[in-house]
């Protein structure tokens, strides 16, 4: 008597239907990781443009420069833009553009970065007061 060792055809047929499910669940968490990466990626260099925009507004208005970066201003990466709005303490909400500062006198600067993710549009905003 002979004992043939193996698997049968639907044992195998099971491992490998296993096998499957667990592989497209893999490959479907590393998508999601991916997705998220990039996603975290824009976000911080977002932040980076908008420290950097907000450093040279605040030495623009601190500086009594005669046209300080305000508006809308287009960015050296590409589908990416910025809005600075600066707002003196003495002047209503919304002002673009501040009156010479006296010694005491200090502004409001809001930066603000608009992307798009995926088609998807996204923002993010610093806000900072300075005072001279």
């Amino acid at each position: 008597m002979s004992s043939q060792q193996g698997f049968t055809l639907i044992e195998l047929m099971v491992s490998l239907l296993v096998g499957s499910v667990i592989m497209f669940a893999m490959g479907s968490m590393l998508i999601t990781g991916m997705r998220s990466n990039q996603a975290s990626e824009s976000r911080i260099d977002a932040a980076s443009i908008a420290k950097s925009v907000m450093a040279d507004s605040i030495a623009q208005v601190l500086g009594n420069a005669s046209t300080p970066l305000a508006g809308n201003q287009n960015t050296a990466i590409p589908n990416v833009t910025s809005n600075v709005v600066i707002t003196p303490d003495n002047e209503p909400v919304g002002w673009a553009q501040p009156a010479s500062l006296t010694a005491q006198e200090g502004v409001t600067v809001s930066v603000t970065i608009n992307w798009s993710d995926h088609n998807v549009a996204k923002s993010t905003t610093l806000i900072s007061r300075a005072v001279r």
